[in-house]
Order: structure tokens, then C-alpha cells, then sequence
């Protein structure tokens, strides 16, 4: 190195340990931008994957659960079966429906009802253009309601039968998985449409018996007292909502107005030490 005649031997000195600081180091600082430049870099692409993750799991929640919403918006095809026992009361304009006591009110049965002919086995509700094929007495087991439930609506086992005195849960799903193979994926996703006073009819056993809707209420999956109800004599329609998720059950409760619910059976329910049926 080249120095003027003016640099004393203690400055030259000083800037060759200088210099060589310098040259040592210059190493590491080079080495700590390339980490922070990395660190950048992989930050912004974990972002950016967040990102798309997130708009994935939107579009694909929006893809899977679009045929349960476009269900909903259709004005059904429905053609209404014969009635072949007409009611002779005069109908009645029913307020909207609002949320039920725990206890449903009892119909009185004086008043003949219409019936409609439907095959056995099946749950029908004209106002939501439905009619299911009706499983009764379905296993509690995860996997036999699972399967059970690609066939149609189902009657769970151990809750109080069709024709028995308590209530009786039936369930369907409201917005199942787009690629499995069924016709029943959205059955009970109009289930919140209906409203105080709408008639629901379930044939089992070649015998055909009508239940008024008397309310509707959301719980929780653990709200299992719902599937051993014995004060009132009626069925729970339950599925899960809102569609697309299992968080709660939108459950519509309806009393027996026909045959006379005073006729059925004595049932005693078992306990049930699990969640309400998963019905997506």
C-alpha cells in the first residue's frame, strides 16, 4: 500500500488494522444480508401460501356447498300425491313460526286429517316438496348412520318409534360432500322453511301418521335430551346446521295429530352417551 511521507508510522499502523478488520468481517456482513434477504423471502412465501390457503378453503367451501344453496332457491317440481281422507276443518292462517317452549303444545286429534297415500316407509312434506325414503330404526353407531344416511332420511335407533308415545328423531343431510354417490346429499336443506301449522306425514308398518309442526330451535351437537323426549308425542326432524358445517342441528319438532297419539305404545329410551347424529 501506497502512503504520503506525511502519514506517521502510528497512522499507518492504525489504518492497516483498520483495513484488515474490515476485510475480516466484510465476510460475516455479507453472510447476515444473504440470511436476512432469506428470511425475507421465505417470509413473503409463507404468506403468500397463507393467502392462497385461505382463498382455496373459501372457493372450495363455496364449491361443495353451492348445489345445497341453489336447493334452496328452486321452486320444486313436486307433484302433490292424493289425499284420500279430506280434512273437514277449515284452514287456519298461522302466525310465523317462532321459537318453541321445551314442551311443544299438544294438537287436539278431534278433527279428521288429511292423509296422503304414500309408500311405506317414507317421510313426506308436501310444503318443501319432499318424499324420503324413511330408514326406521337405524343403528347409533357413526358408521351405520353414515351409511344409512346416503339412502335416504333415517329414524334413529333408540328414540321413541313411529307409532310410540315420546318423540321420535329423524334426520337427513342438509349439504353432504359433492362426490359421494347419492340423491339424498341435500335432503333437509330447506328443513328451516317450515313453519308453524305445516304438516309432516310418516308411513311405517302400512300405517300413515301426520304430525303438526310446532316449532323450530338451533342447539348444540350435545343437546341429547332431544333424542329421549317423552313428554309430548311427536317426531324431531334434525340436520346439520348451518349447511356446509356440523357446528349445530336446526332441529323442527312436530306433535302426532293422527292416528290419535293417546292409542300408541308405552317406549322407554334408552340413555345416550353421544352427541346428536352427524347429518352434514
Amino acid at each position: 500500500m501506497t502512503t504520503s511521507s506525511s502519514v506517521t508510522p502510528e497512522e499507518e499502523v492504525l489504518y492497516l488494522t483498520e483495513e484488515s478488520i474490515a476485510s475480516f468481517l466484510d465476510p460475516f456482513v455479507t453472510q447476515r444480508q444473504k440470511l436476512i434477504l432469506g428470511a425475507r423471502k421465505q417470509l413473503t412465501s409463507a404468506v403468500i401460501a397463507g393467502v392462497v390457503g385461505v382463498l382455496t378453503i373459501f372457493a372450495s367451501a363455496i364449491v361443495m356447498n353451492f348445489p345445497a344453496y341453489l336447493e334452496r332457491t328452486r321452486t320444486s317440481g313436486f307433484e302433490p300425491v292424493q289425499v284420500v281422507a279430506a280434512a273437514t276443518a277449515t284452514p287456519t292462517v298461522l302466525a310465523v313460526i317462532q321459537q318453541p317452549t321445551s314442551t311443544p303444545t299438544p294438537v287436539p286429534t278431534a278433527t279428521p286429517v288429511a292423509t296422503p297415500d304414500i309408500a311405506n316407509d317414507t317421510i313426506f312434506i308436501e310444503k318443501l316438496g319432499l318424499s324420503l325414503p324413511l330408514q326406521p330404526n337405524v343403528n347409533t353407531g357413526p358408521k351405520s348412520v353414515e351409511q344409512a344416511l346416503l339412502k335416504g332420511a333415517i329414524h334413529l335407533g333408540g328414540t321413541s318409534p313411529i307409532g310410540s308415545k315420546g318423540a321420535g328423531y329423524i334426520t337427513a343431510h342438509s349439504s353432504y360432500y359433492g362426490w359421494a354417490k347419492s340423491d339424498y346429499k341435500r335432503a333437509f336443506a330447506k328443513l328451516d322453511g317450515l313453519s308453524e301449522g305445516d304438516m309432516v306425514h310418516v308411513r311405517t308398518n302400512n300405517v300413515t301418521y301426520t304430525y303438526k309442526v310446532s316449532g323450530t330451535t338451533v342447539v348444540p351437537p350435545t343437546a341429547v335430551g332431544i333424542l329421549t323426549e317423552q313428554s309430548w308425542t311427536g317426531i324431531n326432524l334434525g340436520t346439520c346446521w348451518p349447511l356446509g358445517t356440523t357446528r349445530e342441528r336446526l332441529i323442527v319438532s312436530a306433535v302426532q295429530v293422527s292416528p290419535d297419539p293417546a292409542l300408541n305404545a308405552d317406549f322407554t329410551p334408552p340413555a345416550f352417551n353421544q352427541n346428536l347424529p352427524t347429518a352434514r
